[in-house]
């Protein structure tokens, strides 16, 4: 399965502003609305697995260290089942799922 996530039209100010971390990670300083996904429970290349520094923000004018602009490549040769996805951006994921960043892929097999 070919999917390609497109981090775009989020607002500038994000919704919980006040509970952000603010802390400066490996020596760099993040855009405060960033995303990334993160497939649970799908067999997933690295590359394609949504890592806390693969973030981008809106229209990708900044992102993270690991962000990779392609397509992700799921494989779909395993067995039906629930797969959860959810944002995984560092430092802002539990932000990010709260706000509603998350959701299910019923894998037919």
């Amino acid at each position: 399965m070919r999917v390609r996530w497109i981090n775009d039209g989020m607002p500038e100010v994000h919704l919980l502003r006040e509970a952000i971390d603010t802390t400066i990670f490996h020596g760099a300083l993040y855009p405060e609305v960033r995303t990334i996904t993160h497939l649970h429970g799908g067999f997933t290349p690295p590359q394609f697995d949504g890592l806390p520094l693969a973030w981008s923000d809106p229209g990708a004018a900044e992102a993270g260290p690991d962000y990779n602009p392609d397509d992700f490549i799921y494989r779909n040769d395993q067995q039906a089942c629930s797969l959860w996805y959810h944002d995984h951006a560092m430092a802002i994921t539990r932000l990010n799922v709260l706000c509603g960043a998350g959701g299910l892929l019923h894998h037919q097999g």
